[in-house]
């Protein structure tokens, strides 16, 4: 990954998508998808119907960026990861290491604290794939 343009290589491509596929079934979500902070989709799992993924990524995004600004006005600054709960949809997103942000869209089949852990591993392991 060029850390500059978020350009990924096509073995980091594979290897995300890889992880990003194996995240969505072992936290039995719906759908996933990791995209830069800035709000670029990188890899997408899981989605079925015609939702404008470009869209849900930079809104996501958007939503995370202004969230965080408002927790460092009020002095916190360690939020990183955010939870939404809905009527039919809940989505959770999390920051993986300083770029990238990692968001899934799971219903009330799925236990919260199955995403948590399995995001927590699924974010060790973007890092060691960056860091080669």
């Amino acid at each position: 990954m060029n850390r500059d343009t978020l350009i990924l290589g096509v073995d980091e491509y594979v290897a995300l998508q890889k992880m990003l596929d194996d995240f969505t079934y072992r936290a039995n979500t719906h759908s996933s998808l990791i995209s830069s902070l800035s709000g670029q989709l990188l890899v997408s799992s899981g989605f079925k119907t015609p939702f404008n993924l470009l869209a849900i990524s930079a809104l996501l995004s958007g939503i995370f960026q202004s969230t965080r600004e408002l927790a460092r006005i009020i002095g916190e600054k360690n939020f990183v990861t955010f939870f939404q709960e809905g009527e039919k949809w809940n989505i959770y997103y999390t920051l993986i290491g300083e770029e990238l942000l990692l968001a899934t869209f799971f219903d009330d089949r799925t236990i919260l604290g199955m995403v948590e852990v399995q995001a927590k591993k699924l974010s060790n392991k973007v890092l060691k794939l960056f860091k080669r």
